[in-house]
């Protein structure tokens, strides 16, 4: 009977590490809510320009592509309300475009420079093409948090030509 239970727990344990579904939750801490408020920022408040060229071509099925070279994975959403998101290293990212036409690659998202000063963070969101000279943008952002309150303080778009 030992043996029995035993090969059912390898057996599963087999199962559950072949399947690819399988994601962590998002972690629920204060740098995990900041990246939500800022993506929120960027994409339902529409202050990061070139964020149309994020969606080109519907390639990943409506999904953004994010350069988990920037940004730890496990802080960032699977979606955001109507917004999916995909993860990928940057030469995963050039790879799965490489037999795209220019005019239709899509430009993925890159986040970095989270900071946190006192009760002031402050995040980089940009939206980047992997063509030369193919443009994008950027959104700065700061959010001061208040008790249990985050407050957007200020914000600063840019685009890139």
């Amino acid at each position: 009977m030992t043996k029995l239970y035993g090969i059912f727990f390898l057996g599963a344990l087999i199962v559950g590490c072949n399947d690819s579904s399988i994601h962590l939750p998002v972690l629920e801490n204060d740098t995990a809510k900041v990246l939500q408020i800022a993506l929120r920022n960027a994409f339902f408040e529409r202050k990061l320009s070139e964020s149309p060229a994020l969606f080109r071509s519907n390639l990943f099925h409506d999904s953004i592509l994010i350069d988990t070279d920037s940004f730890p994975k496990r802080l960032l959403p699977l979606t955001l309300d109507t917004l999916k998101f995909k993860f990928e290293s940057y030469p995963q990212i050039s790879g799965l475009l490489s037999n795209v036409a220019d005019s239709l690659k899509p430009n993925y998202l890159y986040i970095c420079c989270l900071e946190r000063h006192d009760s002031v963070f402050s995040v980089l969101i940009m939206s980047r093409s992997t063509v030369n000279f193919g443009g994008g943008g950027g959104l700065y952002i700061e959010i001061v948090k208040r008790a249990d309150s985050f407050i957007v303080k200020y914000t600063l778009g840019n685009s890139i030509n």
